[in-house]
């Protein structure tokens, strides 16, 4: 999608939009950012929701050196409590804490982004991540970056693993089970596959498959259970 912005045309996706707490601050923030390398954090009072948006609910506004192709809000940081913010730039990961001294200017709020470290990617064409305790891990959250030619690339604070899977050539969606530590995503061939994580990164067999084109069946379920694995597609014969 596209907007203007100040008179400069703005790119950004679906990814470009997260909602959540950041640092000790305890109000919900939303994060919006786009191709041009503009980032900002809104906090909506609740007290003028029929008046609608003022200048004080916009905490941040910065231009970072880079587009941002997407951002998160995660235990990035290992062995502490609070959340951190995640960019996506072509070359790297960078993780951000947010400080907020309360009623130090005239239209309020003081809002301070701290650059805290950088992941640096192993080649150019990052696409999207996403994050979760990998690996059942207890400590902090690592990233899983795809590529525009369908590759993989897993992030710890430690070491990155590279994988390419040869059904994949194109960027997938991916999503993380956290219950049962494992991927699933949808291969070029029109297939869900499952992999553990520590199959996945050592690049062993996969652990179920089922095909999305065959054995669809129309549910009329008034109430689904409680967990489940929910695949969303458009009839294009309707």
């Amino acid at each position: 999608q596209q907007s203007s912005d100040d008179g400069i045309e703005s790119i950004f996706n679906a990814t470009s939009l997260t909602v959540g707490t950041l640092g000790e601050f305890e109000n919900e923030i939303i994060v919006t950012s786009n191709y041009t390398g503009c980032l900002r954090m809104y906090c909506p009072s609740r007290d003028n929701l029929e008046v609608g948006y003022l200048s004080d609910d916009c905490l941040l506004e910065i231009v970072m050196g880079h587009p941002v192709i997407q951002t998160s809000i995660g235990k990035y940081v290992s062995g502490s409590p609070i959340s951190y913010l995640a960019t996506l730039h072509p070359q790297c990961i960078s993780i951000y804490n947010l400080h907020v001294i309360p009623g130090t200017t005239k239209h309020g709020n003081e809002a301070q982004l701290q650059h805290i470290q950088d992941y640096r990617l192993t080649k150019s064409g990052a696409c999207r991540f996403l994050s979760g305790p990998f690996g059942l891990n207890r400590y902090h959250d690592c990233f899983a970056v795809t590529y525009l030619d369908g590759s993989l690339e897993f992030l710890d604070q430690s070491e990155s693993v590279a994988v390419s899977l040869p059904e994949l050539l194109l960027p997938t969606p991916l999503l993380y089970v956290a219950t049962c530590d494992s991927f699933v995503l949808q291969t070029d061939n029109a297939m869900l596959e499952c992999y553990r994580y520590q199959n996945l990164i050592s690049k062993k067999r996969v652990s179920w498959t089922i095909s999305i084109l065959s054995d669809i069946r129309i549910s009329s379920q008034i109430n689904p259970p409680s967990h489940g694995l929910y695949y969303l597609s458009i009839n294009p014969f309707r």
